[in-house]
């Protein structure tokens, strides 16, 4: 099951749109998401195939293209997009995510200590 990967992924996604003031109701969808994927009781290749992701509560339109993505390519555009990355798979960028120990860092004292 790919769901704890993919929800990671999003938990990610909104930690950098939420240092680079991106819109709120951005950020809460993509960490939403990933606590739906999270508890999830199936893989999300099962709903993929079934083609009812946007089925899933919090997953709309937006999301469920980005699970797809990942799902058919291994990448997700938007991710490797944020994370300022222009070669190397999803898969490599997030471990590259979990080298960094940011666990006592959170948006609004990133942003201050930026200025």
């Amino acid at each position: 099951m790919k769901n704890r990967f993919i929800a990671d992924m999003f938990n990610r996604m909104a930690d950098v749109l939420e240092f680079q003031d991106e819109s709120p109701f951005k950020t809460n969808a993509y960490r939403k998401a990933g606590r739906v994927l999270s508890d999830l009781q199936e893989g999300a290749e099962v709903p993929w195939r079934e083609r009812r992701l946007k089925d899933i509560p919090g997953i709309g339109e937006g999301l469920a293209g980005k699970i797809d993505d990942f799902l058919r390519t291994g990448r997700m555009a938007r991710y490797d997009e944020i994370a300022g990355a222009e070669i190397g798979t999803a898969m490599e960028i997030n471990a590259r995510f979990e080298r960094l120990d940011l666990s006592d860092v959170n948006a609004r004292r990133a942003r201050r200590a930026r200025l």
